[in-house]
């Protein structure tokens, strides 16, 4: 055992002691675990992409059950889930993360001819600090007996497994699943210019998108409470080619629902700032 691995292990044994339940009775924000994407040949809306799954230390996951399309005409909304699982599970998670070779030691995960694809971070969060591993279009894992390609293949079938809990750590593990309401939208607006279709324009009754915060993934506006509920009808209607149309033209954005502990433009768009180590 190395001894980042061996100092890894130590941290992860410091995670909360195993109960039947939640470890803690108020909501908490502490990620454990965190798996995001980052880069690839999509809108620049990418940069305020939410990660596709997290888990919390009070035994909350919340996953990206289905991603809203860049082009076509998908819905608006990222379609997320939330639900718990025990502090032992928690812990469960953790070691498996940490032997799937989530421990931040560079890794050489083989080179791909593949141009603009994702990659791939996985980020372990324990007492001792924070460890990362990023891989390039992981969803492609060859199967050959290469060093590198190994260190691959365990890493997506890592991902495989947080997104089937009850198939990876037994029936029953997912409690009390149900969409995942969050209390905060980040709105990363741009302006459209041209014509289009007068079934895609839609008039915007929220607050003005050019008053806000500049971001790389445009102009972003945080979204809480009464102001919220008054444009959330639009917002669950609208698809991804929609036109907002306001007193100072035509607009159109990415919403992001922002997840526990989220509370600003920046927190949207920190997934595309997690840097790893590099082989």
């Amino acid at each position: 055992m190395t001894r980042a691995a061996a100092a890894l292990l130590a941290a992860v044994a410091l995670l909360p002691a195993c109960t039947d339940g939640p470890t803690a009775s108020v909501a908490s924000t502490r990620i454990v675990l965190q798996v995001s994407s980052r880069g690839g040949g999509s809108v620049p809306g990418s940069y305020a992409s939410l990660p596709a799954w997290t888990l919390y230390d009070d035994g909350r996951v919340i996953w990206e059950a289905r991603r809203a399309p860049s082009t076509g005409v998908g819905p608006l909304l990222d379609d997320l889930r939330s639900a718990t699982v025990s502090a032992e599970d928690v812990r469960r998670i953790a070691d498996g993360a940490r032997e799937a070779g989530v421990d931040g030691v560079a890794r050489d995960y083989g080179e791909l001819p593949v141009w603009d694809a994702g990659t791939t971070v996985f980020v372990l969060h324990t007492d001792r600090g924070r460890v990362a591993n990023a891989v390039y279009a992981l969803e492609m894992a060859p199967e050959t007996g290469t060093p590198e390609n190994d260190a691959r293949r365990t890493l997506h079938e890592l991902f495989r497994h947080l997104l089937d809990l009850d198939g990876w750590l037994g029936e029953g593990t997912l409690r009390d699943e149900e969409p995942y309401e969050p209390e905060a939208f980040a709105l990363y607006a741009r302006r459209m210019e041209g014509e289009y279709e007068r079934r895609y324009r839609t008039p915007w009754r929220g607050p003005a998108f050019a008053a806000g915060e500049d971001t790389p993934a445009g102009l972003c506006t945080v979204l809480t409470g009464e102001t919220l509920e008054k444009v959330w009808p639009d917002i669950t209607k609208a698809n991804v080619l929609t036109v907002w149309v306001t007193d100072d033209g035509d607009w159109s954005f990415r919403p992001r629902q922002l997840l526990p502990g989220e509370s600003t433009c920046a927190d949207g768009t920190a997934v595309a700032e997690v840097t790893a180590p590099a082989p």
